[in-house]
């Protein structure tokens, strides 16, 4: 009988410990919890202060500025599928190929890439169109194009 009394008040001690751990570790996390929070509330205070810094002028290009694109090429499609440039701008275009060869190439300018296989990239530099409009791009690996990987380069 001595036995069994013993056994049942250290089953009850070792509850009540681990009772306790559970506690006072839940008891942190709400802690931790407002403590991101806040931090998180500071630092988009912070943020919407530097934006107001910014201006439009700030993040435009001035004329004869190199602009560097990344393209990144996979399930046929391409990201982004559009982005502008400035009229005779010097591009250089990055195109990073994702689970299969793809390349790029710029329809009616005489711009492409190699064919690249997954997991590598090549860059290459060129100038854009004097003339203001839309220059399509597209794969021209096996059906990649009908299947609906193309874009658009807008020269303003």
């Amino acid at each position: 009988m001595n036995k069994n009394l013993i056994i049942g008040i250290v089953v009850l001690l070792l509850l009540a410990l681990g009772g306790y751990f559970m506690i006072s570790n839940s008891t942190i996390d709400e802690t931790d919890t407002d403590t991101q929070e806040s931090t998180v509330i500071d630092l988009s205070e912070e943020t919407s202060d530097v934006e107001e810094m910014i201006t439009d002028e700030d993040l435009g290009t001035e004329a004869g500025e190199e602009l560097e694109i990344l393209i990144t090429a996979s399930d046929f499609q391409f990201d982004p599928n559009t982005f502008t440039v400035e009229a005779g701008q010097q591009v250089v275009l990055t195109l990073n190929s994702s689970g299969m060869p793809h390349d790029i190439v710029f329809e009616d300018l005489d711009v492409r890439t190699e064919i690249i296989m997954s997991g590598n990239s090549e860059t290459i530099t060129f100038t854009a169109p004097d003339e203001p409009g839309e220059y399509a791009y597209y794969c021209s690996v096996g059906n990649h194009r009908a299947l609906g990987m193309e874009g658009v380069m807008i020269v303003e």
